[in-house]
């Protein structure tokens, strides 16, 4: 089961879930995917660390998601 595939179900299963896509990938098209799959925020493995809590934190709030590096 793919993290997109699983997405899927639990965005069917729990529709007001915030999904946090986290992945090693850059790619702007494994980004877009996750976010059109139901994410709510994709974030980089490297990055991780200082992205998290404020990701959460703005999920949270309702704050809008900016991903890093992307003005």
């Amino acid at each position: 089961l793919s993290g997109l595939d699983a997405a899927e179900k639990l965005s069917e299963l729990y529709p007001r879930m915030k999904l946090i896509f986290v992945s090693l990938c850059a790619g702007s098209e494994i980004r877009t995917a996750c976010l059109e799959m139901g994410g709510h925020a994709y974030l980089q493995k490297d990055r991780l660390q200082h992205e998290l809590i404020p990701t959460i934190y703005r999920l949270i709030f309702r704050m809008p998601w900016k991903a890093s590096g992307i003005p």
